[in-house]
């Protein structure tokens, strides 16, 4: 049985999704939910993004095989009840052996969220990053966010501990909005790097204080150079929103 598995976490405290030597990933708190409702079946977790440390997830997507034959809402409500307060089963569902939440996925949908005012409140200080040098304007941001859209070598946007074979990527869409004080950045694509995200749009904030062209954008992707491109933005703004697939 192929089991997909929708979640959410604040990932404030843990040291990314995937498992650690300490045992503060997210992937280990799932497994020792999973195995204690299987008693000794071992599993091996798939995910559809591996969020870096103090990143947070509305929308990620995970599967395992397995042969308990729980119905699909039991699965949901006893993981719930092992699982820490800050890490949730939104959804459970079963789906074709063919399934692979990583594979599969065909989008992945970022949101890295901003509050923009002199002043920040608690409430936003784990979901948030602080920004105040004047109004962001998002038109103008938008500006230097379309350059970014396409398919490039994304090698000057990702950190040097990236270990993926090929730094290719294709990114769909980077929209600024504002909703109040709160400035918000939606990217869709269908791959990231590590601190991809979070490099772009502190790249792109970086410019925009220093009112350079957006066309400088290009010529960072064509130098393929970390240090040429912006500062890593703070992993508490970034969250993982949705992955697309197609009906399954």
């Amino acid at each position: 049985m192929n089991i997909k598995l929708t979640l959410s976490y604040d990932g404030t405290d843990y040291s990314g999704f995937q498992s650690q030597k300490n045992g503060n990933g997210i992937e280990d708190f799932l497994k020792k939910g999973i195995t204690s409702v299987l008693k000794s079946e071992r599993i091996s977790i798939i995910c559809a993004g591996r969020t870096d440390a103090g990143v947070h997830a509305e929308g990620q997507v995970v599967n395992f095989h397995a042969t308990n034959n729980m119905k699909e809402n039991n699965w949901l409500l006893a993981l719930n009840s092992l699982l820490p307060k800050d890490i949730r089963i939104n959804n459970c569902e079963f789906v074709p052996d063919s399934f692979n939440s990583r594979r599969t996925a065909y989008a992945r949908e970022y949101w890295y969220q901003i509050v923009n005012d002199k002043t920040i409140s608690a409430l936003h200080q784990r979901y948030y990053t602080h920004i105040y040098w004047g109004d962001l304007d998002t038109e103008r941001l938008n500006e230097y966010a379309k350059y970014l859209i396409g398919e490039y070598d994304f090698t000057s946007f990702c950190s040097s501990g990236d270990q993926n074979k090929t730094k290719i990527r294709r990114v769909d869409s980077i929209d600024f909005t504002r909703n109040g004080n709160l400035v918000v950045c939606k990217i869709i694509g269908n791959a990231f790097l590590q601190n991809m995200v979070r490099i772009m749009v502190g790249t792109i904030l970086d410019l925009y204080k220093e009112n350079r062209s957006p066309e400088t954008i290009k010529e960072i992707l064509e130098s393929k150079e970390r240090k040429v491109a912006g500062v890593t933005y703070p992993p508490k703004g970034l969250i993982l929103k949705k992955v697309y697939y197609n009906k399954v």
